[in-house]
């Protein structure tokens, strides 16, 4: 699409670095210590087993298992990134992967032969997509979920020509129009708020996410109207037409002003 070459790279590959340690060891270590800090683990309504193909199969993860999941996609992250924009920092020897691929956009195929097997890719495609990450902040790198390339094209259009953050999200989940415009509103439209109110909105979307069982888009965007009211969504079209029709009627009160002023000058 639009004259761009595409690099395709076996997903094996990630587990190639992993397992022979072509990575950048101090800055996963730096990655794991931030996650566990800043990132907080959501509850688990997972039942303890279900009946697969007529016996019973543990699917609850113990915190154990949950520890290694969370090195297993942290060291995720980190290889991807070197992919995309390549590390001087990979051990020594490892000329070619130091390079990387030099992308504006990638994206990674998860469902259902990866994720059935491996922890999802959930994780890097939320952080790289953000403007922040372990190093502090950074420009928002691009990364389609499920190798979607059309979906890439049109972050990357939102990325680098409306200069706007992309946001990765399950918008997908609730249909409604007015809902997906309002919830895309408060993830990339940074200049209509706030910081104050975008930081309050966020707050109470996760939140609601996460305490509402099951919670779908629509209640957590209802627990941020219920908090703060619908202000936390104001209409630029509205506020445009107020300043050019309350600008004239300045300027015309202003003439009023200066003829009568001129007026009484001439008088005396």
């Amino acid at each position: 699409y639009l004259g761009l070459r595409v690099e395709s790279v076996d997903e094996v590959e990630i587990l190639r670095r992993m397992e022979e340690g072509i990575y950048d060891h101090e800055a996963y270590e730096k990655a794991l210590a931030w996650t566990k800090e800043h990132c907080r683990e959501g509850r688990d309504d997972n039942p303890e087993y279900v009946d697969f193909l007529g016996e019973k199969r543990r699917i609850k993860f113990t915190p154990e298992e949950k520890e290694k999941q969370w090195e297993f996609t942290i060291k995720m992250y980190c290889i991807i990134k070197d992919l995309i924009q390549g590390n001087q920092n990979l051990p020594a020897g490892f000329e070619e992967e130091k390079v990387g691929h030099n992308a504006i956009a990638a994206g990674f195929q998860g469902q259902r032969q990866w994720t059935d097997h491996w922890p999802n890719c959930d994780y890097p495609e939320a952080v790289l997509n953000s403007s922040f990450d372990f190093e502090g902040p950074k420009e928002p790198m691009v990364f389609a979920t499920e190798n979607d390339v059309l979906n890439g094209l049109g972050m990357l259009f939102m990325e680098s020509d409306a200069q706007r953050l992309d946001a990765k999200t399950g918008i997908g989940r609730n249909k409604s129009p007015e809902v997906i415009d309002d919830l895309t509103t408060i993830a990339i439209n940074h200049e209509v708020y706030t910081e104050q109110e975008l930081a309050q909105a966020r707050d109470i979307f996760n939140r609601c996410l996460l305490e509402i069982p099951n919670a779908t888009l629509q209640q957590a965007y209802n627990c941020v109207v219920e908090e703060l009211g619908e202000r936390i969504f104001p209409c630029e079209e509205e506020e445009d037409d107020d300043i050019e029709t309350a600008e004239p009627e300045a300027r015309d009160a202003n003439a009023a002003d200066a003829e009568a002023s001129e007026s009484e000058g001439s008088e005396s």
